[in-house]
């Protein structure tokens, strides 16, 4: 590809969380709207942000939120995915990381339970792949150390958004939302529950590693292009046709 430039040092995590449910409604201060937090923090201090669109609570909600995460390759960095109110105030979280989430060039798919501390309030479907950094030949280096979402307009993000959403621009921007508040993390998960939502996770990733060699995503860039908005579509209904099923033999 011409005009393009590899970095070696850096990689790309590609966030994409399709759909949001709450197994027991909606949680108490989001009647009105709620909004969606990619946090990134770096062993060496350094942040990044991201807010969703503003969307409302009814049923399943279908979010077709992409991220593009760059920071330095082969290093991992701790997540924290939450759901607050317009105001800013935490309603629950996930707390995670880079390498957990992203582990190759594939799409992993993986549920991921929001909690707060009476336990779940919500579970999102995270599509999560991972990949090298390029750049246009004439784009700025990046510093290294250094962790970006990047913006919809970078060549990388715009080519991976374009193969999974080819009938739709790109979002804008939602930097005018304020982050949410730090000093109410407590209020989300004690100490004791984030341990209890590591060790499910590590549970889930067992099971999933024994499915992996059943299953094959698409790849996140280039090399082989990420899931399409038509697969995502299909793979939603064999999920639910597999759901139902599982219903059908409990009941049995």
């Amino acid at each position: 590809m011409s005009g393009i430039r590899h970095d070696n040092s850096a990689q790309l995590c590609v966030l994409l969380c399709e759909t949001m449910a709450f197994p027991k409604g909606p949680p108490k201060g989001g009647e009105k709207g709620m909004v969606c937090h990619w946090y990134i923090t770096m062993a060496n201090g350094k942040t990044a942000h991201l807010p969703s669109e503003v969307f409302t609570p009814k049923g399943s909600v279908q979010l077709d939120w992409c991220a593009f995460l760059v920071l330095d390759a082969g290093v991992q960095a701790d997540v924290r995915l939450t759901v607050a109110d317009l105001a800013g105030n935490h309603l629950c979280a996930h707390f995670g990381t880079t390498k957990n989430l992203a582990k190759s060039d594939q799409f992993d798919i993986r549920e991921l339970k929001l909690e707060d501390v009476n336990g779940v309030v919500a579970m999102m479907t995270v599509h999560a792949a991972s990949q090298m950094r390029w750049t246009g030949a004439s784009a700025p280096k990046r510093e290294l150390g250094s962790c970006d979402f990047l913006p919809a307009d970078d060549a990388q993000a715009l080519h991976i958004w374009k193969f999974l959403f080819p009938s739709r621009p790109p979002p804008k921007a939602r930097s005018e939302l304020k982050p949410i508040k730090e000093e109410a993390e407590s209020e989300v998960l004690t100490p004791q529950k984030t341990q209890a939502v590591d060790a499910d996770e590590e549970e889930e990733e067992e099971e999933e590693e024994g499915e992996e060699e059943e299953e094959q995503e698409e790849d996140a860039v280039e090399e082989v292009p990420p899931v399409k908005e038509q697969e995502l579509q299909e793979r939603r209904a064999e999920e639910g046709s597999e759901r139902e099923a599982k219903e059908r033999e409990a009941k049995e």
